[in-house]
């Protein structure tokens, strides 16, 4: 059962992946909880700039207790560094979040 509110950051589209789930783009999440939610939490997990997700989080995405989301990349351009990826997934975080 995958948790609604664990997510992991991965480079890996929803056409690309190799995982059982796809995977989203960032702004296509309900970051927002409903009113009726009890789970206001939500977790990211942002793997290393050299290594990438740990094991154990790569298999969590693969066995469906974590979501994996990714931000879309413009064809030239390879990928975005850990600390900038987690900036523009957390803005869209706030971004529902602020919006009434």
């Amino acid at each position: 059962m995958t948790s609604r509110n664990f997510f992991a950051a991965t480079m890996e589209t929803s056409s690309e992946s190799s995982m059982p789930q796809s995977s989203p783009a960032h702004y296509s999440i309900q970051w927002r909880p409903s009113v009726t939610d009890d789970k206001s939490s939500v977790a990211l997990c942002i793997g290393s700039e050299g290594n990438g997700l740990s094991k154990e989080v790569r298999d969590a995405i693969s066995n469906g207790s974590i979501q994996s989301v990714h931000v879309p990349m413009q064809n030239q351009m390879e990928s975005l560094n850990a600390a900038v990826c987690g900036s523009v997934i957390l803005f869209e975080y706030a971004r529902q979040r602020d919006t009434k």
